[in-house]
């Protein structure tokens, strides 16, 4: 014949090692969700290292928490140098290796990043331009205008058309990045610009 405080005894043990396995779950559960975010990160990084950027460039994921006017806010782990570009990788195939220019680092406090975009007022790209066939049409420079951009120097023997792809030069960045495309063209028939 058992007592019954035998019985609430061992409901006690039970409620206890319940208690044991879903704090050993709740664990598992965490640390397999870190294991799949180290894989994620590792397949970003993975896709990021076929892309033709110089090999001295640092790969290193960014979340962007806020705009202010023509500048992102980021967090990250990176300290990167004022100035430094910021670039996605767009594009890894055997064929094509291309990124697109996000901006350039405006500073950083603690983790906070800002960069500054193309169209921000400070902003002053050597660009080209290529049909969306990749035929060069013209040369230029592009201005940030404050919540737009404008390409100017571009020689009035040069055609623009809308759709063409507004692509870094290579003089101070790496070549090819795309930066946008024309959405419109302003032709002046006075000027040699």
């Amino acid at each position: 014949v058992l007592s019954p405080f035998v019985a609430i005894s061992d409901s006690g043990n039970k409620e206890a090692e319940i208690e044991k396995l879903q704090q050993e779950k709740a664990d598992a559960l965490s640390q397999l969700s870190a294991l799949m975010a180290v894989k994620e990160e590792n397949e970003r990084m993975r896709y990021l290292l076929g892309t033709t950027l110089p090999p001295s460039w640092q790969f290193a994921p960014l979340r962007v928490v806020g705009r202010i006017g023509d500048t992102l806010i980021t967090t990250g782990d990176l300290k990167p140098e004022v100035g430094e570009p910021v670039v996605i990788s767009a594009e890894v195939t055997p064929e094509k290796r291309s990124g697109v220019f996000i901006g350039k680092t405006g500073g950083t406090v603690g983790r906070e990043i800002k960069i500054i975009l193309p169209s921000n007022t400070l902003s002053k790209i050597p660009v080209i331009v290529r049909s969306p066939d990749g035929a060069r049409r013209a040369s230029g420079i592009l201005i940030g205008r404050g919540g737009g951009m404008r390409i100017e120097q571009v020689l009035s023997s040069e055609t623009l058309s809308e759709g063409d792809l507004v692509l870094t030069s290579g003089e101070g960045l790496p070549p090819e990045l795309l930066i946008g495309y024309v959405s419109r063209v302003l032709s002046s028939e006075a000027s040699a610009w």
